[in-house]
C-alpha cells in the first residue's frame, strides 16, 4: 500500500504496507494516520486483508482519493471476487447469466443477481421481445432477487416515452411470473423518472443524477440550487 504525501514543498513517497506481505488492520490504520497521505493505492488482492477491506477501513475515517489496481484479469475473476463478497450482479444474457452461475459454483455459493431487460434503451439486457431466453436461465443455480429495465428518454417534456416502457416492463415481469419465473424487487426509475413519474417508482428508484443536483425541472418541485463545490 503506496500513500503519497506531500507535507514538504517536494512531494514525497512513503510506504505505508507491503503488498509482499499485505497490511494488517492495525498497521494500516497507523500507517494512514502517520503518513495522512493524498492518495492510497491498494490492490484487491492481498494476503491479510483486501483491497475492499483497506477501502472500507480508510473510508471510516478518510476521503482521500483511492485507486485499486489489481491482477484480476479474467471474467471468472473478477465475477468470483464479487460474488465473495456478496456483491448482487446484473444478468442481462444468457451467457452473462452462465458465467454467473459457473462462477459460483467456483466460490461453493448461489450467487445474487438483478434480471436486467432492454424495454427501449438499446444498449443492454435481455431483450422485451425475447422473454424465452430470461426462462431458459430459470433454473441455474442463480439466486435472482431483482428485475429492472432503464428508461431511455424520461427527461423529454411528453410522457409518451416513459408510458411505453413501463407499459413494456409490466407486461414482461406480469409474463415472467406467470411463467414461474420469480422477478424479486423491481425498478426502473432514473433520477428524472423518480421526480416526475410516481407511477415508475415500483419498488425501488436508482436516484443517481440527482444526488448531484442534476435534475430536469427541478424548480417544478420547489428545489433551488444552494450552492455548488469545486
Amino acid at each position: 500500500t503506496v500513500g503519497c504525501s506531500s507535507g514538504s514543498s517536494e512531494s514525497k513517497v512513503t510506504i505505508s504496507g507491503s503488498t509482499s506481505v499485505g497490511p494488517t488492520m492495525e498497521v494500516l490504520a497507523e500507517g494512514f494516520n502517520k503518513t495522512n497521505p493524498d492518495l492510497v493505492v491498494l490492490d484487491v488482492m492481498m494476503p491479510k486483508m483486501d483491497g475492499f477491506e483497506a477501502t472500507k477501513i480508510i473510508r471510516s475515517s478518510s476521503d482521500v482519493p483511492i485507486i485499486i489496481m489489481t491482477a484480476l484479469q479474467s471474467e471468472e475473476d473478477i465475477l468470483k471476487a464479487l460474488i465473495e463478497r456478496n456483491i448482487i450482479l446484473t444478468v442481462g444474457s444468457v451467457t452473462s447469466a452462465k458465467a454467473v452461475e459457473n462462477a459460483g459454483i467456483l466460490c461453493k455459493t448461489t450467487p445474487r443477481a438483478n434480471i436486467e431487460i432492454d424495454t427501449g434503451m438499446g444498449r443492454c439486457g435481455f431483450s422485451v421481445e425475447k422473454l424465452d431466453e430470461i426462462l431458459s436461465v430459470k433454473d441455474l443455480l442463480i439466486d435472482y432477487c431483482g428485475t429492472f429495465s432503464h428508461f431511455s428518454f424520461s427527461f423529454a417534456e411528453k410522457s409518451i416515452y416513459v408510458s411505453t416502457q413501463l407499459e413494456k416492463f409490466k407486461k414482461a415481469v406480469s409474463c415472467l411470473n406467470e411463467n414461474g419465473f420469480k422477478t424479486g424487487v423491481l425498478h426502473i426509475a432514473n433520477s428524472s423518472a423518480f421526480m416526475k413519474y410516481k407511477e415508475t417508482h415500483l419498488d425501488m428508484v436508482r436516484v443517481g443524477s440527482a444526488l448531484l443536483g442534476r435534475v430536469e425541472g427541478a424548480d417544478a418541485f420547489g428545489l433551488k440550487k444552494i450552492g455548488y463545490l469545486e
